[in-house]
């Protein structure tokens, strides 16, 4: 058995005060034999690399409501492609989105990927017919034929809101074309 010298031990294993010196030097020469990976290299490991023009799908965990692939990265579950955009290009300005040029949310090839403002990303996905518009919105309160209805109409804005169940802002936005400015 080699023994290695209690100075070329990392500090992080001598500080242990249950292990005696024997104990150190076994321990760290079991880590010169065997790799242990790598924050990175665990990430990178769970991706399907292709060519640099290809998606490189995420192939570990998702969030199922997104589809966007997420990793563990010290005790926080983060969104798998702003740690490809992280570990390639360094940190992520705050308040910043890291955006797809693909538009395939489990995409990790730090080629796609570009940072926006959430302005930024919202003007992308619109100009890529991606954005729900009207009623192909989830969260849309009215239908076409509603909003219709309110432009037409000449009854104060707080009466309508009661009418439909939406507030009177709202009212205001859909005359003014602010909202469903697509009718």
């Amino acid at each position: 058995m080699k023994i290695i010298p209690l100075n070329d031990v990392p500090i992080k294993l001598r500080k242990s005060l249950s292990m005696t010196p024997d104990n150190i030097r076994k321990r760290a020469k079991w880590h010169l034999e065997h790799h242990i990976p790598t924050t990175e290299e665990r990430f990178w490991s769970k991706v399907k690399n292709g060519s640099e023009s290809e998606c490189w799908p995420w192939t570990a965990a998702f969030q199922t409501r997104y589809k966007y692939g997420v990793f563990n990265y010290r005790g926080k579950i983060v969104r798998a492609h702003r740690l490809s955009f992280f570990f390639t290009h360094g940190e992520i300005p705050e308040g910043m989105f890291v955006c797809h040029r693909c538009d395939n949310p489990c995409c990790v090839n730090p080629s796609h990927l570009f940072l926006g403002t959430h302005q930024e990303n919202m003007n992308d996905q619109a100009s890529k017919g991606r954005r729900p518009i009207g009623e192909s919105d989830a969260k849309a309160k009215l239908t076409a034929k509603q909003v219709l209805e309110i432009r037409a109409s000449k009854e104060p804005k707080l009466i309508l809101a009661r009418r439909y169940g939406v507030s009177d802002a709202l009212i205001y936005k859909i005359v003014k074309r602010q909202v469903w400015s697509h009718l």
